[in-house]
């Protein structure tokens, strides 16, 4: 059963502001693939960071970048007292909710990243400076530690 939500068409201001945007989404994307290859180059020699596969062929549009970090919460403070752009993901272990009890199994890698999963910005406007930032602050953090 769908919402009724669901069944209605877009309003005809929707429509014109998702139309306006058709022409330019092939350069956002490649504006977002940028930034992820840069925050891939520039922290792949970083232990405590692990990066997603880097995709290059738009196969993956890089809404944000994921980056999984120790600590997330400590990081997180620290990035946002640096006033940086980021986010947790707010990911859940599936094998650990109530709602799935009668099928649960220990998953430690989901678990991990649960906990971990932070989300760099890659908006198509953003500045490089922004991202050279983010990125100097992200070693700046895991240098002290």
């Amino acid at each position: 059963e769908l919402p009724e939500s669901y069944l209605r068409r877009l309003t005809p201001t929707q429509a014109r502001l998702v139309l306006s945007q058709l022409a330019g989404v092939d350069d956002a994307i490649r504006a977002r693939i940028r930034a992820a290859e840069r925050y891939h180059a520039a922290l792949r020699d970083v232990p405590e960071v692990l990066l997603p596969p880097l995709r290059s062929d738009f196969s993956h549009v890089y809404s944000a970048f994921p980056i999984q970090v120790p600590h997330r919460h400590e990081f997180l403070r620290f990035m946002m007292s640096e006033r940086r752009d980021v986010a947790a993901q707010h990911l859940h272990n599936c094998a650990d909710l109530p709602c799935f009890r009668e099928f649960h199994r220990e998953c430690p890698n989901a678990r991990m990243t649960a906990r971990s999963v932070v989300l760099l910005p890659t908006y198509p406007r953003y500045a490089a400076a922004e991202i050279e930032r983010n990125i100097a602050t992200i070693r700046r953090f895991f240098a002290r530690r």
